[in-house]
């Protein structure tokens, strides 16, 4: 299962959305940078490369040509991915924004 499904699951088990949370974007992101280091090249890579190209350093020889005579790899190669201080900073940002929420949303649900 993907995001989808854990989106679902913590419906599920939390009783609020994961929608509920500022950083849900963030959140997702992180979800799909892990489920891609975890998993390597494949589905997740090339989605991740779809939607968020800018993770993934610009490779002079990731066409066709070059990768069967120059031995270049996909563009949405795990080897090409590049995660920022800047990226480390807002996914720490988001893990936090979680908790926080989660929190709150109990407290005021316990209240």
């Amino acid at each position: 299962g993907g995001w989808k499904t854990l989106s679902a699951l913590f419906v599920e088990t939390r009783g609020f959305p994961l929608t509920k949370f500022a950083s849900h974007d963030d959140l997702e992101l992180l979800f799909s940078v892990t489920s891609v280091v975890r998993h390597g090249n494949g589905n997740s890579s090339r989605t991740l490369f779809a939607t968020n190209p800018r993770l993934f350093s610009n490779q002079p020889h990731s066409d066709w040509f070059s990768y069967f005579t120059l031995g270049g790899e996909p563009a949405h190669s795990i080897h090409n991915l590049e995660i920022t201080f800047d990226d480390l900073v807002r996914f720490k940002d988001a893990i936090i924004d979680f908790w926080e929420t989660i929190s709150r949303l109990h407290a005021s649900s316990s209240a």
